[in-house]
């Protein structure tokens, strides 16, 4: 998984660091270690997105999820254009 945090200039920054484990309760309430809590600035009551793939599960926070995904659509933009670029396509 791949995690973005704040830097303090407001850049994000990816991390590679492991939290710790989290827990999901009987209510399916998911308690997230306090040092990720920090890292990502999570607050109660913040609204989370979740998104998975095979085994994966990915959260992000609600407010980061246009940027998030207009991220990735930009990098696929770029794969795209070099897999034609690649096979020669003109795209014609």
């Amino acid at each position: 998984m791949i995690f973005h945090s704040k830097h303090s200039e407001g850049r994000f920054v990816k991390h590679g660091k492991f939290y710790g484990v989290g827990t999901i309760g009987e209510r399916g309430q998911i308690v997230i270690p306090a040092e990720a809590r920090e890292a990502f600035n999570l607050n109660a009551g913040d609204k989370l997105v979740f998104f998975g793939s095979g085994e994966l599960l990915l959260t992000i926070k609600r407010e980061q999820v246009e940027t998030f995904l207009s991220k990735m659509a930009k990098k696929l933009d770029t794969v795209r254009k070099a897999l034609t670029e690649e096979r020669g396509d003109t795209g014609e």
